[in-house]
């Protein structure tokens, strides 16, 4: 027989998998916790991202619209988040720049850091040199 303390233990465990307790003949039975597949992400665009200033090729470009695309398909916001808080402006080129701030605008309600990554992007390109007044039309 299980003590009321077994018990507990077995149903906190159960509980972490989601599942309830279930008692077969005054047994309790354990269940296997659901298999999950968890398709994983390439992340690779976001080193990519920031291969240097100088303009981009379409391959690279590419990647990175494709990446992005991907974590926002999977809705893990918080891979494009964490990215607009760790890239180094100073080392992607301007079209990197707008891919990371045009792709995901769709839903930049719900990334905390757009904002400030687009002030960042803003600086660097006053930094650089940008007259075109069409540089971040849309986005402000």
């Amino acid at each position: 027989m299980y003590t009321p303390i077994m018990v507990r233990a077995v149903q906190g465990v159960l509980a972490l998998w989601g599942r309830e307790r279930e008692e077969v003949g005054g047994h309790i039975r354990l269940a296997r916790p659901p298999v999950r597949h968890v398709k994983t992400l390439d992340l690779s665009w976001i080193s990519l991202a920031q291969s240097g200033p100088e303009s981009s090729t379409i391959d690279k470009m590419e990647r990175v619209i494709d990446g992005i695309s991907a974590v926002l398909r999977a809705d893990q916001l918080d891979i494009i988040d964490g990215a607009y808080s760790q890239v180094d402006v100073t080392e992607m080129s301007l079209e990197m720049l707008m891919i990371f701030l045009r792709i995901p605008y769709v839903r930049r309600a719900e990334l905390p850091s757009w904002k400030s990554f687009l002030e960042k992007v803003r600086a660097e390109g006053k930094r650089r040199g940008v007259k075109d007044k069409n540089f971040l039309k849309g986005l402000i």
